[in-house]
Protein backbone atom coordinates (compact mmCIF):
# COMPACT_ATOMS: atom_id res chain seq x y z
CA UNK A 1 0.00 0.00 0.00
CA UNK A 2 1.60 3.35 -0.98
CA UNK A 3 1.41 5.85 2.07
CA UNK A 4 0.31 9.36 1.46
CA UNK A 5 3.22 11.01 2.87
CA UNK A 6 5.73 8.86 0.48
CA UNK A 7 3.52 10.35 -2.62
CA UNK A 8 3.87 14.09 -1.31
CA UNK A 9 7.60 13.72 -0.74
CA UNK A 10 7.88 12.22 -4.25
CA UNK A 11 5.41 15.25 -5.92
CA UNK A 12 7.38 17.88 -4.27
CA UNK A 13 10.46 15.99 -5.30
CA UNK A 14 9.28 16.10 -9.15
CA UNK A 15 7.90 19.61 -8.33
CA UNK A 16 11.83 20.93 -7.26
CA UNK A 17 13.04 19.01 -9.90
CA UNK A 18 10.66 20.90 -12.87
CA UNK A 19 11.08 24.19 -11.27
CA UNK A 20 15.23 23.62 -11.34
CA UNK A 21 14.83 22.34 -15.15
CA UNK A 22 12.86 25.84 -15.59
CA UNK A 23 15.38 28.19 -13.97
CA UNK A 24 18.18 25.94 -15.88
CA UNK A 25 16.01 26.71 -19.32
CA UNK A 26 16.49 30.75 -18.05
CA UNK A 27 20.17 30.61 -17.90
CA UNK A 28 20.42 28.65 -21.69
CA UNK A 29 18.43 31.22 -23.03
CA UNK A 30 20.00 34.04 -21.34
CA UNK A 31 23.98 32.66 -22.28
CA UNK A 32 22.50 31.78 -26.00
CA UNK A 33 22.05 35.61 -26.10
CA UNK A 34 25.36 36.53 -24.75
CA UNK A 35 27.05 34.09 -27.37
CA UNK A 36 24.85 35.94 -30.34
CA UNK A 37 26.18 39.28 -29.22
CA UNK A 38 29.64 38.59 -28.96
CA UNK A 39 29.30 36.50 -32.40
CA UNK A 40 27.66 39.36 -33.71
CA UNK A 41 30.75 41.85 -32.26
CA UNK A 42 33.25 39.22 -33.87
CA UNK A 43 31.03 39.47 -36.91
CA UNK A 44 31.49 43.60 -37.34
CA UNK A 45 34.95 43.01 -37.71
CA UNK A 46 36.58 41.76 -41.40
CA UNK A 47 39.22 39.40 -39.96
CA UNK A 48 36.99 37.79 -37.47
CA UNK A 49 34.02 36.18 -40.08
CA UNK A 50 32.40 33.43 -37.59
CA UNK A 51 30.99 30.53 -40.29
CA UNK A 52 27.14 30.17 -39.97
CA UNK A 53 26.35 26.35 -37.83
Amino acid sequence: MVRFEDCQDLSEQIHNSLMEIRKLECEMAELDRMLDNVGDKLNSVDHFIIPEI
